[in-house]
């Protein structure tokens, strides 16, 4: 399995927001937020829902992991998506 998926009422900022907070008390950090529907309606193309993806990292995670296998680092940063 790849993939970890959980159902919310929230709104999808709302959503980020919880993620956010929830990853800070682990210790990740959120490098880079991509907005696919935003990207994909900027090259002409309509996607209508909401779907956001986020880069996140653990710095002392990342470091254990890529000491151990170099090749770990295909799957760095960890992403989550949150969509409609």
């Amino acid at each position: 399995m790849f993939h970890y998926t959980a159902e919310t009422t929230a709104s999808v900022q709302n959503a980020i927001a919880a993620l956010e907070t929830s990853l800070k008390e682990e210790q990740f950090g959120v490098l880079w937020r991509f907005n696919l529907r935003e990207k994909l309606k900027e090259k002409g193309f309509d996607f209508e829902r909401e779907y956001v993806v986020l880069e996140v990292c653990n710095p002392a995670e990342a470091n254990r992991v890529i000491s151990e296998n170099v090749l770990a680092g295909y799957f760095l940063p960890c992403k989550i998506v949150v969509y409609e």
